[in-house]
């Protein structure tokens, strides 16, 4: 079985990766595909969240186990868990959390499911625009204004996305990267 993954960026407009991938695999092949296609580091810490329709997380899989649990609770590592334990359906979503220190994440969709196939290794099948930087610059972090939740209409792009750089949350349930022109 194959997924093909849509990847956006709220930070980088034109940003865009279509990665296709077993789906037998871990997250921790997953995280590796990621950070390999974007030129990231796959030793910073990082966090897979599965989502509901409107990106609010439910389940947290973690690079490895950061003392972020109860003691009462599982805390899932990417490297025992797979993607088929928690991902079974088309437009599933999920975000991919490579920033810990800015909380910054990518958007990914669970585009398309391809039963009775395999691939060996993962492939990035779309290529639009430059990654962003993965750390966030402490000074910069620290001086940038707040984000704004608040933005109207007229200032968000067809996503939903504040072109000051945050989000509308109402609008997130329209956010559709399925969308044919994209």
């Amino acid at each position: 079985m194959i997924y093909r993954f849509v990847i956006i960026s709220n930070e980088v407009k034109d940003f865009r990766r279509d990665l296709r991938i077993s789906g037998t695999v871990t997250f921790a092949a997953l995280h590796e595909s990621l950070a390999e296609a974007l030129g990231y580091d796959p030793k910073e810490p990082a966090i897979f969240r599965i989502t509901d329709g409107r990106w609010n997380p439910e389940t947290d899989i973690y690079l490895y186990d950061m003392g972020y649990g109860s003691s009462d609770e599982d805390v899932r590592v990417m490297s025992d868990t797979y993607l088929d334990e928690f991902l079974d359906t088309e437009k599933q979503r999920l975000l991919y959390t490579f920033d810990l220190v800015g909380n910054r994440s990518l958007y990914m969709e669970l585009r398309e499911i391809t039963l009775g196939e395999d691939l060996p290794k993962a492939e990035i099948v779309r290529s639009g625009g430059v990654p962003p930087a993965q750390v966030t610059n402490i000074e910069d972090f620290l001086s940038a204004p707040a984000v704004t939740k608040t933005a109207t209409r007229a200032e968000e792009d067809e996503y939903g996305f504040s072109s000051e750089g945050g989000y509308n949350e109402e609008d997130l349930s329209d956010l559709d990267i399925t969308t044919e022109d994209l």
